[in-house]
């Protein structure tokens, strides 16, 4: 039901109402992470994380409402179970995760910005996904699980010492939260990906 309501959501952001707005925030995002290119390898998780971004953060009515609290009050009125699931979305984590251990179908990772351990449900995921990597990601708590959305964006675990470094001190220095270090780290990994005679320590710092 879950990957259901991230469907119809997606799908529901297409409507052509959405379209200026939509443009609009994805020339801000592509200024903020670079250029996003039909044949890049990365393509599909990079505009998948830039939907969910759109979707769940970018006003995009002039009333200033996001795309979910549109649906909200347009498609998900009278279904209970359906309103839980956008009030748990509502409610997500986004940080980037450490992967620490990966067995039968539990993903155990820590989150470096909010500095706490979940452990992700996700039979598919854990087939992929190898300890000590690290992803940005959303996660969402559903009757006592944690269960990802569908954007998620791989960086090397060779930058991990940096990026632990920097979640630590903005949760000291800020009050802002992680969101314009996440986008810093989505430009350093199109920039290593598109220079990859570049060391990762000279591009993540």
């Amino acid at each position: 039901m879950f990957i259901t309501l991230l469907k119809n959501l997606t799908k529901f952001a297409s409507d052509s109402r959405f379209q200026e707005s939509a443009t609009r925030s994805l020339r801000r995002y592509e200024g903020l992470i670079g250029a996003i290119y039909n044949d890049d390898p990365y393509f599909d998780s990079r505009m998948t994380c830039f939907l969910e971004w759109f979707i769940l953060e970018e006003p995009a009515a002039d009333s200033g409402d996001r795309v979910l609290d549109i649906y909200r009050h347009e498609r998900a009125r009278g279904s209970e179970s359906e309103l839980a699931m956008i009030d748990s979305l509502d409610n997500h984590i986004h940080d980037i995760f450490l992967v620490k251990s990966v067995r039968q179908g539990k993903i155990k990772v820590t989150a470096l910005f909010a500095n706490r351990n979940f452990t992700i449900d996700d039979q598919c995921l854990s087939e992929t996904i190898n300890r000590n990597e690290i992803f940005e990601g959303r996660i969402v708590n559903l009757n006592g699980a944690w269960l990802l959305t569908q954007g998620m964006c791989h960086h090397p675990s060779a930058a991990l010492k940096f990026v632990k470094a920097e979640m630590k001190r903005i949760r000291k220095t800020s009050e802002d939260g992680p969101g314009e270090f996440i986008f810093r780290l989505g430009s350093m990994l199109t920039r290593w990906r598109r220079a990859r005679n570049i060391s990762i320590n000279e591009i993540y710092r």
